[in-house]
Protein backbone atom coordinates (compact mmCIF):
# COMPACT_ATOMS: atom_id res chain seq x y z
CA UNK A 1 0.00 0.00 0.00
CA UNK A 2 1.58 3.44 -0.70
CA UNK A 3 0.79 5.23 2.41
CA UNK A 4 1.59 8.51 1.17
CA UNK A 5 -0.71 8.40 -1.50
CA UNK A 6 -3.25 7.06 1.35
CA UNK A 7 -2.71 10.17 3.50
CA UNK A 8 -3.00 13.02 0.52
CA UNK A 9 -6.33 11.73 0.02
CA UNK A 10 -7.24 11.88 3.43
CA UNK A 11 -5.84 15.18 3.51
CA UNK A 12 -7.91 16.16 0.59
CA UNK A 13 -11.09 14.40 2.17
CA UNK A 14 -11.43 15.95 5.38
CA UNK A 15 -12.23 19.04 7.56
CA UNK A 16 -10.00 20.42 10.04
CA UNK A 17 -12.25 18.84 12.47
CA UNK A 18 -12.06 15.22 10.82
CA UNK A 19 -8.56 15.41 10.74
CA UNK A 20 -8.79 15.88 14.56
CA UNK A 21 -11.03 13.11 15.47
CA UNK A 22 -8.72 10.52 12.77
CA UNK A 23 -5.59 12.07 14.37
CA UNK A 24 -4.41 13.05 10.89
CA UNK A 25 -1.14 14.55 12.32
CA UNK A 26 0.00 11.61 13.86
CA UNK A 27 -0.88 8.79 11.28
CA UNK A 28 1.02 11.80 8.66
CA UNK A 29 4.16 11.58 10.53
CA UNK A 30 4.12 8.08 11.10
CA UNK A 31 4.29 7.22 7.63
CA UNK A 32 6.44 10.09 7.23
CA UNK A 33 9.04 8.36 9.29
CA UNK A 34 8.19 4.61 8.55
CA UNK A 35 11.31 3.80 6.33
CA UNK A 36 13.38 4.93 9.05
CA UNK A 37 11.60 2.09 11.46
CA UNK A 38 14.49 -0.93 11.10
CA UNK A 39 12.73 -2.70 14.11
CA UNK A 40 8.68 -3.68 14.52
CA UNK A 41 7.89 -2.08 11.01
CA UNK A 42 5.48 -5.46 9.78
CA UNK A 43 3.54 -4.67 12.99
CA UNK A 44 3.40 -1.42 12.33
CA UNK A 45 2.42 -1.89 8.48
CA UNK A 46 -0.08 -4.34 9.28
CA UNK A 47 -1.60 -1.35 11.55
CA UNK A 48 -0.98 1.49 9.49
CA UNK A 49 -2.82 -0.36 6.74
CA UNK A 50 -5.68 -1.73 8.96
CA UNK A 51 -6.05 2.00 10.53
CA UNK A 52 -5.77 3.91 6.77
CA UNK A 53 -8.66 0.90 5.45
CA UNK A 54 -11.00 1.62 8.86
CA UNK A 55 -10.81 5.40 7.70
CA UNK A 56 -11.83 4.90 4.31
CA UNK A 57 -14.36 2.75 5.32
CA UNK A 58 -15.76 5.25 7.42
CA UNK A 59 -15.93 7.97 5.22
CA UNK A 60 -13.43 9.70 6.49
CA UNK A 61 -14.77 10.91 9.72
CA UNK A 62 -15.27 9.52 13.15
CA UNK A 63 -17.48 9.95 16.00
CA UNK A 64 -16.12 11.16 19.31
CA UNK A 65 -16.39 7.60 20.87
CA UNK A 66 -14.65 6.18 17.79
CA UNK A 67 -12.30 8.26 17.57
CA UNK A 68 -11.03 7.65 21.20
CA UNK A 69 -11.06 3.84 20.41
CA UNK A 70 -9.47 3.70 17.25
CA UNK A 71 -6.25 5.82 19.26
CA UNK A 72 -6.09 3.19 22.16
CA UNK A 73 -6.30 0.56 19.41
CA UNK A 74 -4.01 2.13 16.43
CA UNK A 75 -2.55 5.14 16.98
CA UNK A 76 -0.80 4.37 20.30
CA UNK A 77 0.66 1.28 19.68
CA UNK A 78 2.00 2.69 16.96
CA UNK A 79 3.18 5.65 18.87
CA UNK A 80 4.74 3.34 21.80
CA UNK A 81 6.94 1.56 18.69
CA UNK A 82 7.86 5.09 17.23
CA UNK A 83 8.80 6.32 21.04
CA UNK A 84 11.11 3.17 21.75
CA UNK A 85 12.68 3.12 18.28
CA UNK A 86 12.74 6.78 16.77
CA UNK A 87 12.15 8.90 19.73
CA UNK A 88 8.96 10.10 19.13
CA UNK A 89 6.82 11.96 22.09
CA UNK A 90 3.52 12.06 22.61
CA UNK A 91 1.89 15.67 22.04
CA UNK A 92 0.44 15.44 26.22
CA UNK A 93 4.37 16.03 27.41
CA UNK A 94 3.95 19.85 27.29
CA UNK A 95 1.08 20.01 28.98
CA UNK A 96 2.30 17.58 31.79
CA UNK A 97 5.72 19.95 31.27
CA UNK A 98 3.78 22.69 32.66
CA UNK A 99 1.75 21.04 35.27
CA UNK A 100 4.74 19.17 37.04
CA UNK A 101 7.07 21.71 36.43
CA UNK A 102 5.56 24.83 35.86
CA UNK A 103 2.58 25.23 38.47
CA UNK A 104 5.34 23.86 41.28
CA UNK A 105 7.37 26.65 40.40
CA UNK A 106 5.09 29.47 40.79
CA UNK A 107 3.93 27.77 43.76
CA UNK A 108 7.56 27.63 45.41
CA UNK A 109 7.82 31.31 44.48
CA UNK A 110 4.49 32.34 46.18
CA UNK A 111 5.36 30.26 49.40
CA UNK A 112 9.18 30.66 49.80
CA UNK A 113 9.79 33.44 47.91
CA UNK A 114 12.62 31.33 47.00
CA UNK A 115 15.06 32.25 44.12
CA UNK A 116 17.26 29.21 44.02
CA UNK A 117 14.35 26.43 44.25
CA UNK A 118 12.72 28.31 41.96
CA UNK A 119 15.56 28.37 39.14
CA UNK A 120 16.05 24.62 39.67
CA UNK A 121 12.71 24.04 39.33
CA UNK A 122 12.61 26.79 36.21
CA UNK A 123 15.90 25.13 34.65
CA UNK A 124 14.56 21.48 34.66
CA UNK A 125 11.33 22.52 32.84
CA UNK A 126 12.92 24.54 30.29
CA UNK A 127 15.37 21.61 29.55
CA UNK A 128 12.16 19.62 29.84
CA UNK A 129 10.11 21.80 27.53
CA UNK A 130 13.34 22.58 24.94
CA UNK A 131 12.99 18.81 24.50
CA UNK A 132 9.73 18.52 23.71
CA UNK A 133 9.50 21.55 21.20
CA UNK A 134 12.71 19.54 19.24
CA UNK A 135 10.53 16.62 18.76
CA UNK A 136 7.96 18.67 17.62
CA UNK A 137 9.66 20.37 15.16
CA UNK A 138 11.28 17.31 13.83
CA UNK A 139 7.27 15.87 13.22
CA UNK A 140 8.20 13.01 15.76
CA UNK A 141 4.98 14.00 17.58
CA UNK A 142 1.52 11.53 17.91
CA UNK A 143 -1.26 12.03 20.29
CA UNK A 144 -4.84 12.02 20.41
CA UNK A 145 -6.26 14.77 18.56
CA UNK A 146 -3.29 15.56 16.75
Amino acid sequence: MDFKVKVDEINRQTSKEQKKRIHYHSLYNFIYYFNDLKKDNEKVQMLLEEYVNLIESKNYSFTKEESVTYHKSFIAPIGMVYSRYLNFSGISGIYLNFLFFGLPNILLWFIFHSIKASLIVGSLSLVFLLSRQITFFKHKMFGYRY
